[in-house]
């Protein structure tokens, strides 16, 4: 029994999710709130990195000297990184489920689709 896979709406096909037997509307409709959550979870995450990353280069910049701390605040800044990366794949993945749930519609103009050069601070240029 542990190893049953359980598929979400959004794994299903249009036509096979359209069958009653298959999937619930109310399914449907928890999926895409938890969807919708998620994304918005992972943009906040993605928000919060950023501005720990740019308070991070900010103190360093004033504060770090030396071979050792600069190593050390390297390394931090690459978790930092990492942390930002996983929220946007994060983000796209609950994105493209919502997707395959919606379709196109309303809810496009608040959960926008994420390009790389979209994942900047406030202070940094766009190249």
């Amino acid at each position: 029994p542990e190893e049953t896979k359980l598929f979400f709406p959004s794994e299903l096909k249009d036509e096979d999710r359209k069958l009653p037997r298959a999937c619930s509307s109310e399914l449907v409709a928890a999926e895409t709130r938890v969807r919708v959550a998620e994304c918005r979870d992972a943009l906040e995450t993605i928000r919060r990195g950023l501005r720990t990353r740019s308070a991070g280069v900010m103190f360093a910049i004033q504060n770090v000297t030396g071979q050792n701390p600069t190593t050390r605040a390297q390394g931090i800044h690459m978790k930092v990184q990492v942390s930002i990366k996983i929220a946007a794949l994060q983000y796209r993945w609950a994105r493209n489920a919502l997707f395959r749930l919606r379709r196109h519609g309303d809810w496009e103009d608040e959960l926008k689709i994420l390009k790389e050069e979209d994942i900047r601070g406030m202070n940094e240029r766009l190249l």
